[in-house]
């Protein structure tokens, strides 16, 4: 379900444990369909435009997995953590053992940051209603 490039370059990492990755796809809730942060492909790379909430671990995170919407749906994009743009924080917990960490950023990607798109990863784990 993710990309040739993920498999090649980001699942042995996170596998062996060396690479540190979240999931960054909550905003207003934790529904897709709200989902409002925008992926633009623009010269050769993208722009992600918005903020997501909830990221766990997102301020220690290597590689943050980050939804949003392109002209083709939602897809995923690797986003690093040192990406120009990208700003996080983390949050004081209720549960100190699972931090959080809020992001607002305008990362610029390259082309090769799409990880999977609406009609592979996402659907399978999070089917439409």
């Amino acid at each position: 379900c993710a990309s040739e490039m993920a498999q090649k370059e980001l699942l042995p990492g996170i596998a062996a444990g060396t690479t540190r990755a979240t999931l960054a796809y909550a905003e207003k809730g934790w529904d897709l369909s709200r989902i409002a942060m925008t992926a633009q492909e623009k010269d050769g790379a993208w722009i992600l435009d918005g903020a997501k909430a909830n990221v766990l671990d997102g301020h220690t995170a290597d590689v943050i997995l980050v939804a949003a919407r392109s002209e083709a749906g939602i897809e995923l994009f690797q986003v690093a953590r040192d990406a120009t743009g990208l700003t996080r924080e983390a949050i004081p917990p209720l549960d100190p053992t699972r931090k959080l960490a809020p992001s607002s950023s305008t990362p610029l990607l390259q082309r090769k940051s799409v990880v999977g798109t609406s009609r592979t990863a996402l659907r399978r784990h999070w089917p439409s209603r």
